[in-house]
Parts: structure tokens; sequence; C-alpha cells
């Protein structure tokens, strides 16, 4: 059984480009889109002042339209710095919290 363990190098700083990162989109966002981004994790393409672009993947078919659909440019959701809850370089560490917070330990 995996234990969590507490991680030096998570949310110490501020989130920088190319960080893992989960947002809580509580009471921001409608469904199913809130699901979706409440429960997987994105990489954060572009910070600027209080804002960050995050690309997210392998998107429903049915919430593609909330984000930026040209292939070129990713499927990118723009958010408030303050929305983002847990930031990482290691994305496992991440998809632990994740764990965690489906199986309610």
């Amino acid at each position: 059984m995996k234990h969590l363990k507490a991680y030096e190098d998570m949310n110490t700083g501020e989130p920088e480009i190319g960080d893992y990162v989960i947002i809580n989109t509580e009471r921001y966002l409608k469904q199913p889109l809130s699901d979706f981004i409440n429960n997987n994790i994105g990489k954060i393409r572009w910070k600027e002042g209080g804002s960050i672009d995050v690309k997210y993947f392998n998107i429903p078919k049915e919430i593609k339209r909330y984000f930026n659909d040209n292939p070129v440019v990713d499927y990118i959701r723009k958010f408030p710095v303050s929305r983002v809850t847990h930031w990482s370089k290691n994305k496992e560490e991440l998809e632990e919290i994740l764990t965690a917070k489906k199986y309610n330990l």
C-alpha cells in the first residue's frame, strides 16, 4: 500500500512555467468542465501577472469546446494563480494527491 509523503519541493514558492498543477474550480466553472479540471493535472504553459495558462491532456469530446482548441497551441485554459491548490515539478506527486482525494484518504 502506498503512503502519502510530505514532499519538500511541492508547493514551495510560486508555481512556475513547466510546473504541474491542480486547480480548484469550485463555484468558478460549470459542470462537467469543473469536474474535469478539479480531478486532472495540468501543466503551466504561460504565466503573466496573476494569471496562468494551463495545458490539459486527454480531454473528453464533450468539453473540448471550453478550451482553446487550435492544434498549434494545444488545449489551454486561463486561470488566476489563486485557483492553484497544489503544484510540483513532479507529476507523480500530484497524482498521489488526486488518488487520495478520489478515495477520501
